[in-house]
């Protein structure tokens, strides 16, 4: 499966930055191919 994943959160030690650490080794786990955009990232 394809996921993109849009994220969106100016503090890199912040909850939202945790769970997007557990979605990405989650969604590689199961060798899903993802892309994420950070939308603070330049």
């Amino acid at each position: 499966m394809n996921v993109l994943v849009v994220y969106a959160h100016p503090d890199p030690k912040s909850l939202n930055s945790a769970i997007l650490e557990h979605v990405e080794r989650g969604l590689g786990d199961a060798s899903h191919v993802f892309t994420v955009i950070d939308l603070y990232k330049g």
